[in-house]
């Protein structure tokens, strides 16, 4: 590697060569020396020092200043995003001291087999350039950790805990396959054969099996071939065949990666039910839940310790209610397959009252009893309007149900499903609905309506003077404020003075559907398909946040306010942000 693309490594590699052409510079390193990854230009030996590596580093040095100004490491700090993503589909397995690493479809998940616990997991918001696993390595000498990723082979150094994203020119590698480790190198495996890697300098060479041979490189863990019908698992599953699992439904999960520890552990993953542990000792094999089961997350609530979460799985995965206890770390799963009360997994909507939680899917109104753990879905043929809930709202002993052809009021005691009838309102799709206590906030395809506690009517909200009935997709109330996601911009209606202020699409860094919209004291928050739109209300401006940022995906469905912390629930997993940091000003 030369020069600059040592000392720069976040400059392109079209860059570095460009400027290499003008101004050819070469190093070595002294006699018997290795150097460590990052290691200070200083330390080396120059050859032709000339007036062209002045020249050369002054322009690298703007350029690479100019790339960190973009770059999220330097914008954000070490858990300012943090990802939970869905890793049930294991492609590989390391450790390092005291965590197992399981690369993912998703990211790598991080388990601190010390304390038994799970840590956020490693994704493009931590600096890696894709979160597609195929491979993860720790390396103890170096202390860093490699994967390969969908773009190529990604290492965490030890001491600055910074991502560093190897491509094709780098590696020589177009589709890396598999990390493995020699004696003396590291090694990588993939399209164009096999290439040596040296562990200190970070430097790639073609090279072939007679020399990886000789390092004794070895690609998998030797002490891992263990076979998995040895063990006892969990109720509800057994081992037809070597290294299958399969349910009492026959589903079957292949087990991907196996790694021996040496306290008697086998570290186990799997293409579906995500990771395991099993105790060589006594033969106990043990499921280690984490992550929502889904990728594409649509709807979250609170509930007390818990957090729910749902989504349709974006149709191309079997899908599960998450529930997420945020006290002891534990995750639990809902399918639709396995409970005849729950009609379908596909969550568009969720809202948790005292004794039920209520959800809203794209086939029926299910209701989920706390007390006896069980559910009951409501249909057409309990008189709602359609099987497709798209949004719920509660006021006082009244749920209220939007739908695909309209909204249903729902008397929670005695169990009544009624039709709200208005032809404004009927066979029109519902996209939100919200309560401020007094009244019941609906955002329709055909605008804003309001239904008044004390009339028992709906009526519709014409706006300011030249706003004309739009579509409606998200409502938020706040106070005495009434905020509304259009197709044409964001609107708030303050009840108090009876005045709108509008925010025209123009006056803002997008022009997608607004899928959430959240106010609170200080900030307004819109999910989008673009990222997630911030209202300032200090400054009164709008910033967007993207994957560009930290978000692990730019579709945005729904918002959880925490505190100084805030939830967004992405295309791509569960996210959480520092929004409120007190070292960056948004």
């Amino acid at each position: 590697m030369n020069l600059l693309a040592r000392i720069f490594p976040a400059a392109s590699c079209s860059v570095v060569q460009r400027i290499q052409k003008f101004f050819p510079l070469h190093i070595e390193d002294p006699p018997h020396k290795k150097w460590r990854i990052g290691q200070p230009p200083s330390a080396r030996i120059f050859k032709r020092p000339d007036a062209g590596l002045i020249i050369a580093f002054s322009i690298c040095s703007i350029l690479y200043s100019q790339d960190q100004l973009i770059d999220r490491q330097v914008q954000y700090r070490p858990g300012d995003w943090t990802n939970w993503p869905s890793v049930r589909f294991v492609t590989s397995i390391t450790l390092d001291y005291e965590r197992v690493y399981f690369g993912t479809t998703n990211g790598i998940a991080v388990y601190n087999f010390y304390q038994n616990d799970w840590e956020p997991a490693v994704t493009w918001s931590d600096g890696l350039e894709n979160d597609s696993i195929r491979d993860v390595l720790f390396d103890f000498k170096t202390g860093s950790l490699w994967c390969i990723t969908g773009h190529g082979v990604s290492c965490r150094e030890e001491a600055s805990g910074r991502w560093i994203n190897y491509g094709r020119e780098e590696t020589g590698q177009s589709v890396p396959v598999s990390l493995g480790e020699g004696r003396t190198h590291l090694w990588l495996k993939g399209s164009a054969g096999i290439t040596l890697l040296d562990r200190f300098t970070a430097v790639f060479r073609q090279s072939g099996e007679q020399e990886s041979e000789a390092d004794e490189v070895q690609w998998d863990n030797p002490s891992s071939a263990r076979n998995i019908s040895d063990f006892f698992l969990d109720p509800g599953y057994f081992t037809p065949e070597q290294n299958i699992i399969q349910d009492v439904h026959l589903r079957r999960y292949p087990v991907t990666a196996t790694f021996a520890d040496r306290f008697q552990s086998l570290w186990i993953g799997t293409w579906g039910l995500g990771a395991a542990v099993a105790d060589l000792k006594t033969l106990r094999l043990k499921f280690l839940r984490f992550g929502p089961y889904i990728s594409d997350v649509e709807v979250m609530a609170w509930d007390g310790e818990y957090m729910w979460i749902g989504g349709s799985g974006g149709g191309q995965e079997t899908g599960a209610v998450s529930r997420w206890n945020l006290e002891n770390g534990e995750w639990d799963y809902f399918e639709a397959l396995l409970d005849p009360g729950l009609r379908s997994d596909a969550v568009t909507a969720i809202l948790p009252l005292d004794e039920e939680v209520w959800f809203g899917t794209r086939y029926g109104l299910a209701r989920y009893d706390r007390r006896s753990g069980s559910w009951r879905t409501f249909g057409i043929h309990q008189n709602l309007w359609d099987d497709e809930i798209t949004c719920l709202a509660v006021q006082d002993s009244v749920l209220w149900v939007g739908t695909r052809l309209g909204i249903n009021r729902v008397l929670l005691k005695p169990m009544i499903i009624e039709q709200v009838r208005d032809s404004r309102l009927v066979r029109r799709m519902i996209y939100d609905l919200k309560t401020d206590g007094e009244n019941v906030w609906a955002g329709t395809e055909l605008g804003i309506f309001r239904h008044a506690e004390e009339s028992g009517t709906w009526e519709p909200v014409p706006g300011y003077p030249g706003m004309v009935p739009l579509e409606i997709t998200a409502v938020s109330v706040y106070g005495d404020e009434v905020w509304f996601g259009t197709d044409d911009g964001v609107e708030m209606l303050d009840q108090a003075t009876g005045v709108w202020k509008g925010f025209p699409a123009a006056h803002f860094p997008t022009d997608e559907i607004m899928h959430v919209i959240l106010a609170d004291s200080q900030a307004v928050w819109v999910g989008t398909d673009n990222g997630v739109l911030k209202y300032n209300r200090e400054e009164d401006r709008w910033r967007l946040f993207s994957t560009e940022d930290g978000l692990p995906g730019n579709s945005v469905r729904w918002i959880l306010p925490d505190g100084d912390w805030i939830w967004f629930g992405t295309d791509r997993g569960l996210t959480r942000f520092y929004w409120n940091a007190p070292h960056r000003m948004d």
